[in-house]
């Protein structure tokens, strides 16, 4: 089944508010939003479950290192794509994405860090942080 990368103007009715949005925010329509749109409510649903996601107390940053290494236990290069970006407008170090994208060590600590022992998200900042940290300080040290 091929689905249609809608644009505003062709999408259905109840779609066009929703990537109207979508560019207010992003400056363009994602095309997973765009194809989304043949849905309207799975488009409606996406964006509602996004819009919750950045009312956490997590940091842009913490929510982009997050949907970066889910993305990278699912195996989807489009969805690590497409997080790389958003990790960069969220002006994640890059450092830290090369992390993720490939896989590291540090990946792991932190994909289990949040699978295993998180039960608030400043116990997650502060195990992810040490973490990241102790990334940054061997690559630095390489240097």
């Amino acid at each position: 089944m091929k689905l249609p990368i809608h644009t505003i103007a062709d999408a259905p009715d109840p779609a066009k508010p929703l990537l109207e949005a979508a560019k207010k925010k992003y400056n363009f329509v994602p095309n997973i939003l765009a194809v989304m749109a043949s849905e309207p409510p799975l488009l409606e649903a996406y964006m509602s479950l996004s819009s919750l996601f950045e009312r956490s107390s997590l940091t842009p940053i913490e929510r982009q290192l997050v949907l970066l290494t889910v993305s990278q236990a699912n195996g989807c290069q489009y969805c690590m794509a497409a997080h790389s970006a958003m990790a960069m407008m969220a002006k994640v170090p890059e450092p830290y994405i090369a992390a993720v994208r490939n896989g590291g060590p540090e990946v792991l600590q932190v994909s289990r860090t949040v699978r295993e022992t998180c039960s608030t998200s400043a116990d997650w900042r502060r195990k992810a942080g040490c973490t990241l940290e102790l990334h940054e300080r061997n690559d630095q040290s390489a240097r």
